[in-house]
């Protein structure tokens, strides 16, 4: 029987269009930005935003160069936007909504995207400890030359999702739903709940370099 092959994430557009915003932006003060604002063509950078900014939207706004150590984003709508050298240690995004947002060249420690909305994500260049995307609704996501420490994708929907030159110390996707999830570019270092891995993409490198994992969980002894 032939396989359907993987299909890629949709992010052609959003991609081309980084760098073409309707009109011009203007100037925020990111110290002036707090929660349940709205703002559209804004541009925010050079600051702190280390707080409370939970029901925060974003349409057409640019974020660079900012420190958000503990800030709360959740229930925060961001759609169309390019968040640019972000620095933080721990950042709470539950319930969030991300639409056509990329994410480049950050440091992120701890990130909480527990049952977040996401369909249009490019995640590139950056570096981060924990990514928590548990119970998330994941379409047309794109990791590209990112480092994960621990990547939890427990109990995720996810639907074209793929990584480009990434590496993971711990991967867990237990009771995931997986539709077009290609793991191909991703170095897997450990993995935890290997079933999580059903209906995902490897590779028969990645398959190989895992099979200690998979005769552990399903109870094989392996002997010379």
């Amino acid at each position: 029987m032939r396989s359907i092959p993987t299909v890629a994430p949709t992010v052609g557009r959003l991609a081309a269009s980084a760098d073409d915003f309707p009109g011009r932006l203007d100037e925020i003060d990111p110290s002036l930005l707090g929660p349940r604002q709205d703002h559209v063509l804004a541009e925010i950078v050079d600051g702190d935003i280390s707080r409370d900014l939970s029901g925060l939207t974003l349409i057409d706004c640019r974020l660079d160069r900012l420190t958000a150590h503990g800030a709360v984003l959740a229930g925060a709508r961001i759609s169309d936007t390019i968040l640019t050298t972000v620095n933080a240690t721990s950042l709470n995004a539950s319930r969030v909504s991300l639409q056509d947002v990329i994410v480049r060249d950050s440091r992120l420690g701890a990130v909480d995207l527990v049952d977040a909305g996401i369909r249009g994500l490019i995640i590139e260049r950056c570096s981060i400890d924990f990514l928590n995307l548990r119970g998330t609704d994941l379409t047309d996501v794109l990791f590209r030359d990112c480092r994960i420490g621990d990547l939890d994708l427990g109990g995720v929907r996810a639907d074209r999702v793929a990584f480009e030159n990434c590496q993971v110390d711990a991967f867990d996707a237990v009771n995931a739903k997986a539709r077009n999830v290609d793991l191909r570019g991703l170095e897997i270092r450990g993995v935890r709940n290997p079933d999580g891995l059903r209906g995902m993409t490897l590779s028969p490198v990645q398959v190989a370099l895992l099979s200690t994992a998979f005769a552990r969980h399903l109870g094989i002894r392996v002997e010379e």
